[in-house]
């Protein structure tokens, strides 16, 4: 007996079995259906891209490309954990998977479609990347300060729901002049209070304004929303 060898090409073949059994007798058997030599290939996955970056509450979609020649199976992971397990049909082609309301602690890092049928399986990688949510100033009415000349004034921002941030205070010459305070007369605590010191009447009506950002905004992007503004400007008495 030989090792069988299927057809080179990809065709249906029936299987025929001839011989002699114990008492003598020619036998002969034909294979009731008929088989192929073909074998489906495996899975292959595509993504987009390798890497992206979505931003803190808002959801965002993530994509594999898949073709398969037989209905197949994917695993959705993240950090090597399963999320979600789904089953498709060969002529689906792109799966996608929900983040919702990403979390920079919870929801970023690498995401894995493990993508698996009959005859194999493949995977696409994804990193992603959680920005941290615009930062929000505590709402604070725009205000008169009333100073005496050469005393001091301090005016508060309050930095809310970020850590990571930077904060500036500029004087505000005109709606889109915004210029560098000077170092001599004014400090910034950590907290984020401005002290303006030694008052002179070249202050009087001076507007100030405090710009927050974070890696989830620019402080250029004032009409996106992408901070929060406020202005506080004083009156000598």
């Amino acid at each position: 007996i030989e090792k069988f060898q299927p057809p080179i090409h990809n065709s249906f073949f029936y299987i025929r079995l001839t011989g002699i059994d114990s008492g003598g007798h020619r036998f002969q058997r034909l294979s009731s259906t008929a088989l192929a030599s073909y074998v489906p290939l495996k899975p292959v996955v595509n993504i987009d891209i390798n890497s992206i970056k979505i931003r803190s509450n808002n959801p965002a979609k993530i994509q594999c490309h898949i073709q398969s020649q037989l209905a197949y199976q994917v695993q959705w992971l993240r950090n090597g954990q399963l999320l979600s397990t789904s089953n498709y049909s060969a002529d689906i082609t792109t799966v996608e998977y929900l983040i919702d309301q990403p979390r920079e602690i919870n929801d970023e890092g690498s995401y894995i479609c493990n993508v698996t049928s009959a005859s194999g399986f493949d995977i696409g990688e994804i990193k992603v990347d959680v920005l941290a949510a615009p930062p929000l100033i505590q709402i604070v009415p725009s205000k008169s300060l009333f100073a005496l000349i050469n005393s001091s004034v301090s005016i508060d921002c309050r930095v809310q729901n970020t850590e990571n941030y930077n904060l500036k205070w500029k004087q505000d010459l005109s709606p889109s002049i915004l210029v560098e305070l000077p170092e001599d007369r004014t400090k910034i605590y950590e907290n984020g209070t401005l002290e303006i010191k030694n008052i002179q009447k070249s202050d009087d009506g001076s507007v100030f304004v405090c710009i927050v950002n974070n890696e989830g905004g620019a402080a250029i992007f004032y009409n996106l929303n992408k901070n929060q503004i406020f202005s506080s400007y004083f009156k000598l008495t």
